[in-house]
């Protein structure tokens, strides 16, 4: 009995020395341990997420066609993964990605899956709301159109004219969308003042590619050219009436004529290509009476005259019995 006493004690002293020697050491592993048993349970944990205005990229590898309108730009999308690393993803981290290089011309209605999902190993796609991505793609063509100027007249001084222009070069290559290209007739350039011009000048200027954002147009200015000349006035004496009709007294029977125009024009005018009528009112009949009537003054066709009058600016005019 004695001996199983004493067998005991040396059993309790022993135990009693395991746990006492070292003891720091021991409790600093045993708090390692469980904190690694912690972190490698909270690895394999899974939570999810929903990850708002997650970004949608659509795009094509082929030139031949172009995406011309996407419904929207962000979704969101609702993922599932490891707890220690869900809780640091974020909405820039996962994309969907759209491949629009196999679809034809016209609009389309997409469905969105986890196939569509760019997103960090590991992580899994719930849903995509919204689930379908509406898109219109477009057949890519080019049109060669022409090149108009354009011009502020209204900025000139008043006593100057623009005479015409000319365009360098005098096309332009548009390539993009076939509903936007086909509708463009011509190409403007931007806005070109005449403020204080009093002679003829050549400018470089921009093409107004407003609303042309999904092209490509070549080039994207023009060298303008426009002619401006000063406009003056000159007079051609004593031209002859036209009455066209028999039983008419005109007096007087010639006028002066004034013109007004640009100067090289008025300078190349010849007294016989100015050609003075009674306006077809005046020869409505009615013999007997006299009455003051008023001219008509007619210059060559393409004169750019700014004005035409006689003086005096009206005859007396007499149906003979």
């Amino acid at each position: 009995m004695r001996e199983e006493r004493y067998g005991g004690r040396l059993l309790l002293e022993a135990l009693r020395r395991a746990i006492l020697t070292n003891f720091g050491l021991k409790l600093a592993a045993l708090g390692l341990a469980l904190m690694l048993w912690f972190t490698v349970s909270s690895e394999h944990a899974q939570r999810d997420v929903m990850l708002y205005n997650v970004p949608v990229r659509v795009w094509t590898a082929r030139p031949d066609i172009v995406v011309t309108s996407v419904a929207y730009r962000v979704v969101d999308v609702r993922v599932r993964g490891p707890a220690s690393r869900i809780v640091r993803l974020k909405p820039e981290d996962v994309m969907v990605w759209v491949d629009a290089s196999s679809l034809a011309s016209g609009q389309h209605l997409l469905t969105l899956d986890a196939s569509f999902v760019r997103r960090p190993t590991g992580i899994e796609v719930l849903r995509i709301d919204p689930p379908t991505l509406p898109i219109e793609v477009q057949r890519v063509i080019t049109h060669t159109v022409p090149i108009r100027p354009h011009i502020e007249e209204r900025s000139l001084a008043t006593n100057y004219v623009v005479l015409g222009y000319q365009v360098q070069p005098e096309r332009a290559q548009v390539t993009g969308p076939e509903r936007v290209v086909s509708r463009i007739e011509n190409l403007p350039t931007r806005a070109i003042s005449l403020a204080g011009v009093n002679s003829s000048l050549t400018v470089t200027a921009p093409l107004d590619l407003t609303g042309l954002e999904s092209a490509r147009v070549v080039p994207q200015e023009a060298t303008v050219t426009i002619h401006v000349e000063e406009v003056v006035e000159r007079r051609f004496p004593k031209r002859p009436i036209v009455v066209g009709v028999k039983g008419v007294e005109v007096t007087p029977r010639v006028v002066d004529v004034i013109v007004r125009g640009p100067r090289s024009m008025l300078h190349a005018l010849r007294e016989q290509e100015i050609r003075v009528a009674l306006s077809d009112a005046a020869l409505l009949p009615k013999r007997g009476e006299d009455r003051e009537v008023a001219l008509t003054v007619h210059l060559p066709t393409g004169l750019r005259a700014t004005e035409a009058r006689c003086e005096p600016e009206r005859v007396r005019l007499r149906f003979l019995k």
